[in-house]
């Protein structure tokens, strides 16, 4: 009875091996696929520190303002005011996190699916993240008025239950459909990221960045790009109140308002990494969706992900700076 068990098992795994050799993934191709995924798991905290960065940078310059009127009362509010735009730009900040939560938690389950070692609990989390991944894509297609496929669900109703020698192949079925699936997905949202940084550039730094998806006409609502304004201000403001001190100025004024330009800086700087990398993590994803559906090894695939992952590194070493303030 167990010979036969035996031998019954050997020859399901000789069907398998010889009927599907040809759609098993190849070790480079899995490597390149985790190495995405961790890029893309850097990558989408990125847009988050630049907006919150911004609403800081915002408060510290209406506070400034307020520090040049004589009456108490005006001053107030205007701190008031700061206060309230903060917590308005951080929730910006917050519903753009809410999009990107989708990108990131796509780039776990990439993690996971490329995993040597699946067992019941990453199964049981691949099964977590497909849900959120839906319910995500949902909430955007609400708030942009979209209609991008679902496909968390469907991923995970191919991992559900999988076991014993048929675990591999349907892990790496999963994998395909998930990237092929979620190619439109990622192409729409890397656009909104777009969109977003733009609004903190102005035409001179958006000239430089290739490969945007953004509208040729979006960049001239905002001229001078939200932080170059933010510095322009912050600087105009400490001219003003520099005057009225005579001389006697509090020493930490001059720290915070140098502090707030190198903010203003950074964060621009960050913005334009990460306008850069969308394009870039977009045009990885595109040619991981084909190297999963074809025999062959594709060269390029190598090149394109390394230059996601050279362009989120140097972009997390900018991040760190902002992190500190």
């Amino acid at each position: 009875m167990v010979k036969r068990k035996f031998l019954y098992i050997l020859a399901v795994a000789f069907f398998i091996f010889s009927t599907g050799c040809s759609g098993v993934l190849t070790k480079t191709q899995v490597k390149e696929i985790n190495k995405f995924a961790v890029a893309a798991k850097g990558y989408s905290e990125m847009p988050g520190t630049v907006i919150a960065e911004h609403a800081r940078i915002r408060k510290t310059r209406q506070i400034l303002l307020a520090s040049t009127y004589s009456d108490g009362k005006e001053a107030l509010g205007l701190i008031e005011t700061a206060l309230s735009q903060q917590e308005m730009f951080t929730a910006k900040g917050r519903q753009t996190d809410a999009a990107l939560q989708v990108l990131k938690d796509y780039a776990d389950l990439l993690v996971k699916l490329t995993s040597d070692n699946f067992t019941n609990e990453l199964q049981v989390s691949c099964e977590t993240l497909g849900k959120s991944i839906d319910k995500g894509i949902g909430q955007y297609n609400k708030a942009k008025d979209a209609d991008l496929g679902l496909f968390g669900s469907g991923v995970a109703a191919i991992i559900r239950g999988i076991g014993g020698i048929y675990i591999r192949s349907e892990q790496e079925k999963a994998l395909r459909q998930a990237i092929t699936t979620a190619d439109p997905v990622i192409h729409s949202m890397t656009a909104t990221v777009e969109e977003i940084m733009a609004l903190y550039l102005d035409a001179d730094q958006l000239k430089n960045i290739k490969g945007l998806t953004i509208e040729k006409g979006q960049p001239e609502l905002i001229p001078t790009g939200l932080l170059i304004q933010e510095k322009k201000d912050i600087m105009d403001k400490y001219r003003t109140t520099a005057g009225r001190y005579e001389g006697k100025q509090p020493p930490n004024l001059p720290l915070i308002v140098a502090d707030e330009i190198e903010a203003s800086d950074n964060a621009a700087l960050l913005a334009a990494k990460t306008l850069k990398a969308a394009n870039s993590y977009r045009q990885a994803h595109a040619v991981l969706s084909k190297i999963v559906l074809e025999k062959q090894e594709l060269p390029d695939v190598i090149e394109a992900v390394q230059v996601l992952v050279d362009e989120v590194k140097a972009a997390q070493e900018l991040k760190k700076k902002l992190d500190k303030k």
